[in-house]
C-alpha cells in the first residue's frame, strides 16, 4: 500500500517537475521570438494549457503580441484577462504598464478639437490603471514602479495639455457665445415685457369694469329714489 502511495506522489511530481519545464520551454521560445520581432499567436496558444496554474503568464504574453502588431484594443482585453490572475506586485506592475501603454496607442488625433474630450477620457483611464493597486501614487511619486510613475507623470503633463487648451476658447467663439447669451437674455427680457403688459392690461381691464359696475350701481340707486311725475293732473 505505501509502495502504490510512493508510486503515485512519484508520478505527481513528475508531473508537476514536466509541467513547470514545459512552461519554462515554452515561455523562453516566446521570449526569443518576441525579441527577434515574431510574433505568432498560434505559437502562443500553445501557453494556455501549461500555465493554467499562471494564466497571466499566457494572456500576458498574448497581449504582447497583439500590441506589437497594432492590435491595440484586443491587447487591452487581454490585459485586463491577465490582471484577473493572481500575480506578484512587479508582475502586475508590469501587466499595468503595458495595459495603460495600449490605452495611449487608441489615442486619437491630438489637434483636433473633436478628439478632445475622447483623448481626455481614454488619457484618465490609462492613469488609473497605473494608480489603481498603487504601481503609481495617485498623488505623489511613491508608487511600486519607477516606470509606472514616469509613465503617470507623462499622461499628466498630456492631460494638462490638453485640459488647459480645452479652457482657452477661441476669441470668435466667445464672440459668438456671448451673442447668443445676450439674444438670449434680450428674449427673456421681451417675454418679462409682454407679460408685464399682458397683466397691466387686464389690471385696467378689471379697474374699468368695476368702475362701470359702480356707475350702474349708483344710476339704478338713484333711479329708484327718485319720484316718478306723470305730468299735470286735472
Amino acid at each position: 500500500m505505501v509502495k502504490k502511495l510512493l508510486i503515485v506522489i512519484e508520478i505527481i511530481l513528475s508531473i508537476v517537475l514536466l509541467k513547470l519545464f514545459a512552461n519554462f520551454l515554452i515561455n523562453e521560445k516566446f521570449i526569443n521570438d518576441y525579441e527577434k520581432g515574431k510574433y505568432d499567436l498560434k505559437i502562443i496558444g500553445v501557453l494556455s494549457f501549461p500555465n493554467l496554474s499562471q494564466s497571466y503568464i499566457y494572456h500576458y504574453n498574448r497581449g504582447n503580441a497583439l500590441y506589437q502588431t497594432e492590435k491595440y484594443e484586443e491587447a487591452i482585453d487581454e490585459y485586463y484577462k491577465a490582471l484577473n490572475s493572481r500575480m506578484s506586485e512587479k508582475e502586475e506592475c508590469s501587466v499595468r504598464i503595458n495595459l495603460a501603454l495600449a490605452k495611449l496607442k487608441t489615442l486619437d488625433d491630438l489637434e483636433n478639437e473633436d478628439n478632445k474630450e475622447k483623448n481626455i477620457a481614454i488619457l484618465k483611464s490609462a492613469r488609473n490603471v497605473l494608480t489603481e493597486k498603487g504601481c503609481a501614487n495617485d498623488k505623489d511619486d511613491n508608487g511600486h514602479s519607477k516606470e509606472a510613475e514616469q509613465l503617470k507623470k507623462d499622461i499628466d503633463d498630456m492631460l494638462k495639455k490638453l485640459e488647459n487648451e480645452k479652457n482657452e476658447e477661441d476669441p470668435k467663439e466667445q464672440e459668438e457665445q456671448q451673442e447668443q447669451q445676450e439674444k438670449q437674455e434680450n428674449e427673456k427680457n421681451e417675454t418679462e415685457k409682454r407679460k408685464r403688459a399682458k397683466e397691466e392690461l387686464k389690471q385696467i381691464q378689471e379697474e374699468s369694469t368695476k368702475e362701470r359696475n359702480e356707475q350702474l350701481e349708483n344710476s339704478e340707486n338713484w333711479s329708484s329714489s327718485y319720484e316718478y311725475y306723470g305730468g299735470k293732473r286735472w
